[in-house]
């Protein structure tokens, strides 16, 4: 597990391809994320199940960043200096997940640095 992304009141339990769990809160995930705030509504809950698990096809590092921008102040901020690792990570999970504020804000970063 990762101890930075642990958090013993968290709601769903998000695991990597490298089996690295993140326990994380649902809600906070689909107050930005399409994707997220659909397994929300569409959600069956089992009985006596208190933490959602989700197996996800992504590596603990693109799972890290994209979860500290929502966890950690200042994490990512559109026009400081951020590693390409980094802004990489955010780009395709915020595109995967359907997280368009994080998503148009990586993009923007993006344009400032590449512009023509």
């Amino acid at each position: 597990k990762d101890e930075r992304l642990w958090f013993p009141d968290g709601s769903i339990v998000l695991i990597s391809e490298e089996k690295t769990g993140f326990r994380v809160h649902l809600s906070v995930l689909a107050k930005h994320c399409q994707y997220f705030r659909d397994m929300v509504e569409n959600a069956h809950p089992t009985e006596g199940a208190s933490v959602q698990v989700l197996h996800l096809s992504d590596s603990s590092e693109d799972i890290s960043h994209f979860l500290r921008f929502f966890y950690e102040m200042f994490y990512f901020v559109d026009g400081r200096v951020t590693p390409y690792r980094k802004l990489a990570a955010l780009l395709r999970l915020s595109t995967k997940y359907l997280c368009d504020p994080l998503r148009r804000s990586v993009i923007n970063h993006l344009s400032l640095i590449y512009s023509s």
